[in-house]
C-alpha cells in the first residue's frame, strides 16, 4: 500500500490541489443555483452560463498540467504530507460544521498526532 501510494503521489497531489482550484474558482466566478446560474452577480442566460463554464475547464485544463509539474518538481516526504493532511482536514471539517469548535478535545489529539507525525521522521534521523 505505501509503495502504491508514493507511486501515485504526485497524481494524488495534483488532484487535490485541482480540486480545491475547482472549488475556489465555482465559488469565486460563478455560482450554479438550483434555478439559474450567477456570474458577476448578475443572472446569465444559458448560453452564457455554458461559455463561462466551458472558459473555465479550459483554464483549470491548463492549469493542471502547472500544478503537475510543480508537485513533480517539490514533492513533499510521504509522513510530512500525512501529518499536514490531518492537521488541515481536522480544520477543515471544523469549518464545516459551523457548531463545532476547532480546539475540542478531539481536535486537538488529532491536531497532535499530526504533529508526532511531522516532528517524528526529523527527530529519528538524528539518531544514528
Amino acid at each position: 500500500m505505501p509503495d502504491s501510494i508514493s507511486d501515485n503521489l504526485i497524481i494524488m497531489l495534483t488532484g487535490t490541489t485541482m480540486s480545491i482550484i475547482g472549488g475556489l474558482i465555482t465559488g469565486f466566478f460563478y455560482k450554479p443555483t438550483n434555478t439559474a446560474f450567477v456570474s458577476a452577480r448578475r443572472f446569465k442566460t444559458k448560453y452564457q452560463a455554458l461559455a463561462i463554464f466551458l472558459i473555465a475547464i479550459i483554464v483549470t485544463s491548463y492549469v493542471s498540467v502547472s500544478v503537475q509539474n510543480f508537485w513533480t518538481n517539490n514533492t513533499p516526504p510521504l509522513d510530512l504530507l500525512v501529518g499536514l493532511i490531518l492537521i488541515i482536514g481536522m480544520r477543515g471539517v471544523n469549518y464545516l460544521v459551523k457548531m463545532w469548535k476547532y480546539d475540542d478535545k478531539k481536535s486537538c489529539i488529532v491536531y497532535a498526532i499530526g504533529l508526532l507525525i511531522i516532528l517524528l521522521k526529523p527527530i529519528s534521523n538524528l539518531n544514528p
